[in-house]
């Protein structure tokens, strides 16, 4: 695996951004660069020569995003008022309105495009009884409406978290099922580590 294109320096604070994430579509790759501690500055950059340069289109107050392409938009999900909040990104343009889609959401979300256009969304929501479960939502318009499907079979149940959430979660498909890799960040408990669901 060789390194070509771009060396990405996007901060004008002095502190940089731990997170990034890249998505193809078309001819250009959009990259978001953000943090995992929580709100912060994050930085949409678009590159039309294959990665070779990157140019910052917006910044917006994003909060731990992840995601997505599907019919020449980037979708990014993110905890909103402890709900999975959606945006667009078109390339060329900028970040669209928070959309709330429903599903809660305690530390971070992930966002998937099933290859018929269908979008979900991922919230990780840390109960009382030290568990980790995700709730989630599914869009079938685009992103525009959202229907909560509560949470499908996913609870990691049986550990004990003690305020437990997940660090990060990333979300694709394999084959015909949906794959979420997440970490946990609990700071006392039995299990910590990666989980893997499909």
């Amino acid at each position: 695996l060789g390194v070509t294109g771009a060396t990405l320096g996007v901060s004008t604070s002095g502190v940089g951004r731990d997170m990034v994430c890249a998505e193809v579509v078309g001819d250009d790759i959009v990259l978001l660069q953000a943090d995992t501690t929580g709100i912060t500055t994050g930085y949409v950059m678009l590159s039309r020569d294959a990665g070779a340069t990157f140019t910052t289109i917006t910044t917006a107050m994003l909060d731990r995003p992840r995601t997505c392409a599907h019919g020449g938009k980037v979708y990014v999900a993110e905890r909103s008022a402890n709900k999975v909040g959606v945006r667009t990104i078109t390339p060329g343009g900028g970040l669209s309105a928070v959309v709330d889609t429903g599903a809660g959401c305690f530390d971070t979300a992930c966002i998937i495009a099933r290859d018929d256009g269908t979008l979900w969304v991922f919230g990780d929501t840390a109960g009382g009884s030290g568990t980790i479960d995700y709730d989630s939502a599914v869009s079938i318009d685009g992103g525009v409406t959202w229907t909560a499907m509560g949470n499908p079979a996913m609870t990691t149940g049986t550990a004990a978290y003690a305020n437990a959430g997940y660090q990060w979660a990333v979300g694709c498909m394999f084959g015909a099922r949906m794959v979420i890799a997440a970490s946990v960040d609990a700071t006392t408990g039995t299990a910590t580590g990666p989980h893997f669901f499909t």
